[in-house]
């Protein structure tokens, strides 16, 4: 408790503190009038003043030892009773002063390379000194040169004996090489190796020919027209079964595909029926792939837009699909039913584009069928050429270049028939008589460079003739007929204008040349003993191959004076244009020169 003198003494302090706030407040009144009219320059003065007593009476407050409630009662009537005068200014907070930082980074860029190269001659530097003392250096370094080769060569040896005995090489026993030859890992390593090594060896370059020096008589004797390069063949697997198709790899030059027949005597109980086989021209004596199914194969082919899948229409009718890639087995076949063939497929040919493709396959009962080769269970087409009284029995299928709808097929009764597989007009449309026997090949012009030749296409026959025809025109415009035996095949060069081969059933093989002569073939050789089946022109039309009727393939070369045209076009436009006839005193009439 506090005394009365006290209490006393602090309400006179309260008071004067009270009136001393009442007359600061009413200088501020003033001095703030008085800015309104002129700006004072005692302002700041005065500021600092009443700054300076507002800071001293809130230290007191904080030293005093009176009870904070009171002091807090007593400063809320002070405010209350000045309260529409001023406010009070509140104690400036310190500024705090912004400092900016900066980041330096340092980043290095190259020096900019200049590359610069030196160019060097050799030369043999001819000269003579009598300098003894240059004559003893020469040795000297000569010897040193000879210490050094002797030591490097020492090292070496040494190097290889340390080797050798780092790495010990453990001798087998018997039982062990046994087992290890017969693993599957090593046959297939073995297998790889060698046809790698055979074809190394099979490569028709004469090491040993001088190239620099003085030519031989040997190498400067003409060559012959054709060559009998070399022949394809595995007498294990090829013997007794004949060729029934031929075709070049068109992405692989040197790569070739050959079906097989059934073989004429008995076979063993895992050989298969049908039979396809992988050539390639630098390994002769055994193939490079080999493809087998149930059925003979009469008709085989590369697709033309996927090289690894290989194409076969077999005896039985079925259409099946190997993939070089996979197994030897198909991968995918057709079903036996009554919706696709039931006879045996004499022709195939894909048509349309990379994106947009489609197999077309003949039947000897008169039946074409379109098929896509992702989906073979039912053809998406079938066509039935043997509608109305018109029983055909086709054995070929060709379509000329660039062409989707019209076809042409040969039959048995030795005319040729064309036809729209779309359209309103479906099935056939033109007959083109002139042969006496069964057609056995037929082949369109590739154009060769000229589109005017689109329409030549030429017929081998069972009549010993080879016709050359125009599908404008329903007679042969001419007739070959130098034979003695059925020809079984005929094509086109695919790079000269007038150029196309015949083989027959005596094993022999014509090139014919219109141009040069339309009475005898320009070359006539014979390739083999046996009938021979299928022949191809390879795509750079320097080589042909032939397949025979005891499955020996023969590759032939082809010299370039025949092969590659020298201005032949025009010339043998002329003479097409010649042949087409004028005036026809009946529809049989043929044009034999």
């Amino acid at each position: 408790m506090t005394s009365p003198s006290e209490r006393e003494k602090r309400k006179k302090e309260l008071e004067a503190k009270r009136l001393r706030l009442a007359k600061v407040r009413n200088e501020r009144l003033k001095l703030s009038q008085g800015n309104k009219t002129s700006p004072s320059k005692t302002k700041k003065p005065k500021d600092e003043e009443v700054d300076n007593l507002v800071s001293s009476l809130l230290n007191k407050k904080k030293s005093d030892k009176t009870p904070t409630k009171k002091i807090v009662k007593v400063k809320k009537k002070v405010t209350k009773t000045n309260e529409k005068k001023q406010p009070t200014k509140l104690p400036e907070v310190p500024k705090k002063e912004l400092k900016l930082q900066k980041s330096i980074i340092h980043v290095d860029i190259r020096p900019k390379i200049i590359e610069k190269y030196q160019k060097e001659t050799q030369t043999t530097l001819v000269f003579t000194s009598t300098n003894t003392e240059d004559d003893s250096n020469d040795e000297d370094a000569n010897q040193n040169e000879s210490i050094d080769s002797t030591q490097i060569i020492n090292e070496a040896k040494i190097e290889r004996e340390q080797n050798e005995k780092k790495f010990n090489a453990e001798i087998l026993s018997a039982v062990e090489r046994q087992q290890e030859m017969t693993s599957s890992n090593f046959q297939d390593f073995f297998a790889f190796s060698s046809k790698i090594i055979e074809k190394a060896q099979n490569e028709p370059y004469d090491i040993l020919r001088d190239y620099i020096g003085h030519s031989n008589d040997e190498y400067d004797v003409q060559q012959p027209t054709i060559s009998d390069n070399r022949q394809l063949k595995d007498e294990k697997i090829t013997s007794y079964r004949a060729v029934t198709d031929l075709q070049w790899s068109p992405k692989y030059p040197e790569l070739l595909l050959a079906s097989y027949s059934m073989k004429r005597e008995m076979r063993r109980a895992q050989e298969a029926d049908g039979l396809v086989l992988l050539w390639s021209l630098a390994l002769p004596t055994r193939p490079e792939s080999t493809l087998t199914c149930q059925s003979p194969v009469t008709s085989a082919m590369f697709s033309t837009f996927s090289p690894s899948v290989v194409i076969g229409g077999t005896f039985s009718g079925q259409i099946v699909v190997w993939d070089t890639r996979a197994k030897s087995t198909p991968v995918n076949r057709s079903l036996l039913s009554s919706s696709g063939h039931t006879h045996p497929i004499f022709g195939m040919q894909v048509v349309g584009s990379k994106n947009a493709h489609s197999l077309v396959s003949l039947s000897n009962d008169g039946r074409i069928c379109v098929w896509s080769l992702d989906m073979l269970k039912t053809p998406e087409d079938v066509i039935d050429l043997n509608s109305g009284q018109n029983r055909l029995s086709p054995t070929s299928l060709v379509f000329p270049q660039d062409e989707v709808n019209l076809f042409y097929v040969g039959s048995e009764h030795g005319s040729v028939y064309s036809g729209l597989r779309m359209g309103n007009n479906i099935g056939i449309d033109k007959e083109y008589t002139g042969h006496s026997g069964p057609i056995t090949g037929i082949d369109f012009h590739n154009s060769a460079g000229n589109s005017s030749f689109l329409d030549l296409f030429v017929t081998s026959s069972m009549d010993w003739t080879v016709k050359l025809w125009s599908k404008n025109y329903q007679t042969p415009l001419l007739s070959f007929e130098e034979s003695n035996e059925y020809v079984y095949d005929v094509q086109w060069s695919p790079i000269h204008p007038s150029l196309f081969a015949s083989v027959d059933g005596a094993g022999y093989l014509f090139l014919w040349n219109p141009n040069i002569n339309v009475e005898e073939p320009v070359i006539k050789t014979q390739v083999s003993q046996h009938a021979i089946n299928k022949l191809r022109f390879s795509t750079d039309g320097k080589k042909i191959i032939t397949g025979d009727s005891d499955g020996v393939l023969t590759v032939l070369e082809i010299n370039s004076d025949i092969s590659i045209p020298k201005e032949e076009t025009k010339a043998f436009q002329q003479k097409v244009i010649n042949l087409y006839p004028k005036k026809r005193t009946s529809k049989s009439d043929s044009y034999v020169f």
